[in-house]
């Protein structure tokens, strides 16, 4: 009886209590009576992620590592040098920091970028947006003579794989080719081959083939590449790539 009297007296004292109770209520009734905008909100966002997994450029980090062996028997051949080398004096280490420096060297990357052929990019052409290829292409370009008027230029190759012909267009001109035809255009030439290692059953019609200045490709390069040493002990490399296509970044 006396709680019920206390319960009683708090609610006459604070009129505010039976107003939030009030509005939760108000608060509830609306929001079920507009149920059908939050269902269409959450259709919209579902909507939205769907779209953005679909058509959004996937990026892999790519990560290697590798242990660099180095000569310590030199080094340690006497008390003296032992010392001189924990005083860092004589570095054990000299090696791997000289294996730090080739592989973040631009010669190298030179040697990576045109041995595999990475100043030319592939593009399949879809309804929304392209796909880069790498080595899954149809097609390969071979390159002569170019200016840098090339490397602004996109080439649209239609391609019918079933009799090996295909269409050049570079935006001012359209020409019908055969494979191992070449085509002079003012800031270069350019020759069209068959993929000998494409498997692939689906051939896209369109493609889009982009070539870029050999300097430019390897400044990008050097600038993705993260070399770190993980482990001075165990003199362990560590290198990382982020590349959109994942099988380019591991080679």
């Amino acid at each position: 009886m006396d709680n019920n009297n206390i319960d009683i007296n708090r609610r006459n004292e604070n009129p505010e209590f039976e107003e939030a109770a009030f509005d939760i209520k108000k608060v509830a009734f609306a929001v079920l009576d507009n149920w059908y905008w939050f269902v269409l909100s959450l259709i919209v966002c579902l909507l939205l992620a769907f779209l953005y997994l679909r058509y959004a450029t996937p990026q892999y980090k790519i990560t290697s590592t590798i242990l660099i062996k180095t000569d310590k028997g030199s080094l340690g051949g006497s008390s003296e040098m032992g010392i001189l080398n924990e005083l860092g004096v004589l570095n054990g280490n000299k090696n791997v920091n000289d294996e730090l420096q080739v592989l973040q060297s631009r010669s190298l990357m030179e040697k990576v970028v045109n041995s595999l052929h990475l100043t030319t990019t592939y593009y399949a052409v879809g309804r929304v947006k392209k796909t880069e290829l790498y080595k899954n292409t149809p097609i390969l370009m071979q390159t002569s003579g170019l200016t840098k008027e090339a490397y602004k230029i996109p080439l649209t190759i239609h391609f019918d794989g079933t009799n090996n012909q295909l269409q050049f267009d570079d935006g001012r001109v359209k020409r019908s080719l055969s494979i191992g035809d070449s085509i002079a255009r003012p800031y270069g030439t350019f020759t069209f081959y068959r993929n000998p290692d494409f498997t692939d059953t689906v051939i896209t019609d369109d493609y889009l083939v982009q070539v870029q200045d050999t300097n430019t490709v390897i400044d990008g390069y050097l600038k993705a590449l993260k070399v770190d040493l993980v482990d001075k002990d165990a003199n362990v490399i560590q290198l990382s790539l982020v590349s959109p296509v994942a099988e380019k970044g591991k080679d």
